[in-house]
């Protein structure tokens, strides 16, 4: 299971993968992990690994970002970043807060709604209520 060797020149392009065949001898002797058993980023080989007792799968960053774009695509998704994904419902969220906040600092709403679940009581001047 050995990887073509780049030639020295193709650092540019895409950065050489570490060997799987010393990975799998770092396997031996030793339970797996299951984040292990799963593709996980390595960036100290600038690539993705998976382990089983087995096998190593080694995928680079280009032939990785390639298949996990289709594969987004046949979902029907489009691949976007955190930031992308998060920010709409960060806006959504503080224009929830946002109307909350005035809803809870309209006291004359709860002043002049006289149902058995709201109570007002008249503070005495000098007490604490």
């Amino acid at each position: 299971m050995a990887l073509n060797k780049q030639p020295e020149n193709s650092y540019q392009h895409e950065p050489e993968i570490i060997h799987p065949e010393n990975q799998l001898e770092y396997v031996k002797g030793r339970e797996l992990y299951d984040w292990e058993r799963k593709l996980g980023w390595r960036a100290s080989s600038h690539g993705w690994f998976a382990k089983t007792d087995e096998f190593v799968i080694a995928v680079s960053e280009k032939a990785y970002d390639e298949h996990l774009t289709t594969y987004l695509e046949l979902l029907g998704m489009k691949r976007k970043t955190w930031s992308e994904i998060m920010q709409p419902a960060e806006e959504e969220w503080k224009c929830y807060c946002e109307a909350v906040d005035r809803f809870h600092a309209n006291l004359d709403y709860w002043l002049n709604h006289h149902e058995s679940g709201v109570q007002i009581h008249l503070r005495i001047k000098g007490t604490r209520t």
